[in-house]
């Protein structure tokens, strides 16, 4: 059980308290541990959902078997129940998903509305109408750092003796004495 603390600009952000974070029946053990890692008051960023749900599903929608934490109000207050209704508004106005990091990695937060109909009527029928739930993803590389092995460095001499054998222009090279008062690299 903790909080929500959406960042929506630099200067501002609202709390929300009373939400409570459950696995679903089967569980990832990824998932699971980073879940018993997760601080009591969550920092989210909103972002627009489309792009996420593209990038992680293609076409297909989010199904049951992509979950891996449902947050649902605490049953013990109306005022958590009255968060969620807030927070599922704006999410559901702003046609956005929360973002924040754990650990070094992504939990990515979705209303009940991205997922498909056979999906949300399950848990509906069980919980509650609406609800928000989770995934975990491990921050992403840049695919073209990924691409590249670990290289072996190589000493190699360069020989052009005159000129001779060249392909292309010669840089043109100047004496440059740097001002001894400044320090090298500023």
């Amino acid at each position: 059980m903790g909080q929500f603390q959406i960042l929506q600009t630099a200067a501002s952000s609202e709390f929300y308290d009373g939400l409570e974070a459950q696995p679903p029946c089967i569980v990832n053990k990824k998932a699971y541990k980073f879940s018993t890692e997760m601080p009591p008051v969550l920092q989210l960023e909103s972002l627009p959902v489309l792009n996420a749900l593209t990038d992680i599903f293609q076409d297909n929608s989010p199904r049951l078997q992509d979950i891996a934490l449902y947050f649902f109000p605490s049953e013990l207050t109306e005022r958590s129940r009255k968060n969620l209704d807030s927070i599922l508004k704006f999410m559901n106005a702003e046609k956005s998903m929360l973002r924040s990091y754990i650990n070094g990695v992504e939990l990515l937060v979705f209303t009940s509305n991205q997922l498909d109909m056979d999906s949300k009527g399950a848990i509906a029928a069980v919980k509650t109408r609406h609800f928000l739930w989770g995934l975990f993803r491990q921050k992403k590389i840049d695919k073209a750092v990924e691409r590249v092995p670990d290289l072996e460095l190589v000493d190699m001499d360069i020989d052009m003796i005159g000129g001779k054998n060249m392909v292309g222009r010669a840089d043109d090279v100047q004496n440059y004495k740097p001002k001894s008062d400044i320090p090298l690299g500023f």
